[in-house]
């Protein structure tokens, strides 16, 4: 055993690592091999794109990014920096998926009264409940409303049973079955919890495992980022 050590020059692993890495960035940055990393379920209108249709080359060169980050690991630089690409954001998303009628926009999050939820959910964020390559339509489930509306009351209320009832029997993943979320389906609210989608129907379309149970009528997402609507 100790002989079959001699013979694995010292420097191998080191040598491996690099080579390892290499070949990772060649495959990361080649736009012949961008589709596999793609995602695909329910999401599969984005399977189509190309990575640089919604990431964005990060600064400097894979060189500078790789130094920046180790001195970071080291403990020798505060921050890192994004590898490759840079971080999505808010803009990579909304310069496609534009709806100005949306309930929940982002940035309506940011307002003070919001500051325990963001500070819970960081719902003024896209990334906080969508993330790609994973399938999945929402990644914190269907039960979060409570954040904002636990308190509830609606005057003459047209539910049935009434929101007041639902909220105090703590009911919170029947909202999803009545409302759409950014309002970007064409089907109309149902009034009457029955008449509205199972539980099972959200918590499949959630998981990107079937298609939205509000319809399939949804309002226009730009094909080019960053075209005029």
């Amino acid at each position: 055993m100790d002989s079959f050590k001699n013979k694995i020059p010292r420097r191998a692993p080191i040598i491996l690592a690099v080579l390892l890495s290499g070949w990772l960035v060649v495959s990361f940055e080649s736009t012949e091999h961008e589709r596999w990393k793609s995602p695909a379920g329910d999401l599969d209108l984005h399977g189509e794109l190309n990575c640089d249709q919604c990431h964005q080359s990060a600064d400097g060169t894979v060189r500078q990014q790789l130094q920046a980050n180790l001195k970071h690991w080291l403990g020798t630089r505060e921050h890192g920096v994004d590898w490759v690409t840079r971080a999505i954001s808010n803009s990579d998303c909304l310069d496609c998926h534009r709806n100005h009628q949306d309930p929940h926009a982002p940035h309506l999050f940011l307002e003070p009264k919001f500051e325990e939820t963001r500070n819970e959910i960081h719902p003024e964020f896209c990334t906080s409940c969508h993330a790609e390559h994973n399938g999945a339509i929402s990644v914190i489930g269907n039960a979060y409303c409570f954040h904002c509306h636990e308190n509830i009351d609606l005057a003459d209320d047209p539910a049935q049973p009434s929101h007041l009832y639902l909220v105090q029997n703590k009911k919170w993943d029947s909202c999803l079955r009545c409302h759409d979320y950014h309002d970007n389906h064409a089907d109309k609210t149902p009034r009457i919890l029955t008449d509205a989608p199972a539980l099972l129907q959200i918590e499949e379309y959630l998981e990107g495992k079937s298609k939205s149970p509000h319809g399939n009528i949804k309002i226009p997402y730009l094909e080019k980022r960053g075209a005029p609507q």
